[in-house]
């Protein structure tokens, strides 16, 4: 039993160590890739002038022809979700990292009354704005029950879809449409900001380094099959060939069923080499648990193999396997194992260019274990979701119920 805990335990720390060595050598690969080049296009010496002052961001930004200065014009989805939190200043600040020709659609259903004042109230020039009201309840999903709806509206061939809290720079757009083609999808990894509470910090921490961690791994055996559904690209054909987001409109997962629908299809699917900024909601303990019990659910549905050998990388079998032995090895290894989480968090919080201290990540680690646990053994016995305000039961394979 001694020799099974160590294995547990070394098998807990190897998926989040080595998911964070790979983490360091996927940001140098993609840095190293954008990196640009330097020219000389003035015969004045550099002694003359003195070091160049453009940023590698500035660089690779205005000479691509994917810039935010030049590139083609796109039609941006925004379904919004009810309560987003400050969504006025958020959206506006949205409108104006645009180009010209650029179009947006924002998706209200008819009880987002605030939402619907707020999108009409938005204005810049050169950019054409469209408010659409979407019946409720054509499919059970109720972000892609919006996008289902909106699709036929879309007037450019290039898609770029956001949820309510996504707040993309100019830049960051580029980067996105850069990497993307008419065969390769592309979507980012997420990195929370405006974080105000412990209750939040444990939210971010719990999502974004599971789902990062778990991609990158992914990579290393298998194609990436799946999307992050708050920012992704692509294209009016990729969307028609797989029958419409109305094909995913049934399932809790819909990202997930959108990635795998589009890889069966042929096309690729593509990380960002940069997160998008996510600005956090503001969340309760009570909200984070709902979320982290709707979180556990959809990865359980959509990848149910998968979702159970995650149990490895969590420290409760080692615990329970050293408590078995002796009561005081089962809190040494749990003791270890926080500390161990609580210093991969921080060195991941850093890799995602997080600055959240060291004494907040150990504080709430342990909730951070305690969690995982119960989230992944009550999603296999849960027969339904809370999603906001609305309940949903669900059918084994991850369709919701109508």
């Amino acid at each position: 039993m001694i020799f099974l805990c160590i294995v547990l335990e070394l098998a807990h720390l190897l998926f989040w160590f080595g998911g964070l060595r790979l983490a360091h050598l996927f940001r140098h690969a993609a840095r190293q890739q954008d990196r640009p080049v330097a020219r000389i296009t003035n015969p004045i010496s550099r002694a003359e002038t003195g070091p160049a002052r453009t940023s590698p961001e500035r660089a690779r930004s205005d000479d691509h022809p994917d810039s935010p200065r030049t590139r083609s014009p796109v039609t941006i989805f925004r379904p919004l979700k009810p309560d987003t939190f400050k969504l006025r200043p958020r959206l506006q600040n949205f409108l104006d990292q645009l180009t010209p020709g650029d179009e947006v659609l924002f998706g209200v259903s008819p009880d987002q009354a605030l939402e619907n004042a707020i999108c009409r109230s938005l204005f810049k020039r050169q950019i054409r704005v469209s408010v659409l009201q979407c019946e409720p309840d054509r499919f059970p999903n109720p972000k892609t029950n919006k996008l289902a709806q909106m699709q036929a509206h879309a007037g450019h061939e290039t898609w770029i879809l956001l949820d309510s809290e996504v707040a993309p720079t100019a830049c960051f757009l580029g980067e996105l449409l850069r990497h993307s083609s008419q065969t390769t999808a592309i979507t980012a990894m997420y990195r929370f900001t405006g974080i105000s509470s412990l209750s939040e910090l444990a939210d971010a921490i719990a999502t974004q380094h599971f789902l990062w961690i778990g991609t990158l791994w992914r990579r290393c055996l298998a194609n990436q099959e799946h999307l992050f559904g708050a920012c992704i690209v692509v294209t009016r054909s990729m969307i028609e060939r797989i029958g419409g987001f109305q094909r995913l409109g049934d399932y809790l997962a819909d990202d997930y069923h959108l990635g795998h629908a589009l890889h069966q299809a042929g096309f690729r699917i593509e990380l960002a080499p940069e997160p998008a900024d996510v600005d956090m909601d503001r969340l309760s303990w009570g909200g984070y648990f709902s979320h982290q019990l709707r979180a556990a659910c959809t990865y359980r549905t959509s990848t149910p193999a998968g979702y159970f050998g995650s149990l490895l990388a969590q420290a409760l079998p080692a615990v329970v396997a050293g408590t078995l032995v002796f009561w005081q090895i089962g809190l040494l290894v749990l003791l270890t194992s926080a500390l161990l989480r609580a210093i991969v968090h921080f060195l991941i919080e850093r890799t995602l260019g997080g600055k959240t201290s060291f004494r907040r990540i150990l504080l709430i680690t342990p909730i951070l274990l305690g969690m995982e646990s119960i989230a992944w053994l009550a999603s296999w016995f849960l027969p339904g979701i809370r999603w906001g305000n609305r309940k949903f039961a669900l059918h084994r394979d991850g369709r919701i119920r109508r």
